[in-house]
């Protein structure tokens, strides 16, 4: 995997793969989105685009359980937080 190759990923990657792999919308590209959030470092998580495009990938992969669980055990949450939250729920259940 072409992610695997870089030295060092700053937040900017993990947004750019989280947002690649919602586009995908696919159980590759959640496969992926699991795989590579285990390796974020935690620091990252304050981040509110990263968690917000991760929040977006598991919507849109279809993965609600984990956006629910992530959503909830993040201490700050934004408007595009809750934005992206929703969007998984409505077109994950439509």
């Amino acid at each position: 995997m072409t992610f695997e190759q870089i030295k060092n990923p700053d937040s900017v990657s993990y947004i750019m793969l989280y947002n690649a792999c919602a586009q995908m919308q696919s159980k590759e590209g959640l496969e992926l989105i699991r795989n590579v959030s285990k390796t974020i470092p935690k620091s990252f998580y304050s981040d509110v685009k990263l968690v917000t495009s991760l929040l977006d990938a598991y919507g849109k992969c279809g993965d609600i359980t984990s956006a629910q669980a992530l959503f909830g055990s993040l201490e700050i949450r934004t408007i595009e937080m809750y934005n992206a939250l929703m969007k998984g729920n409505i077109c994950c259940h439509v």
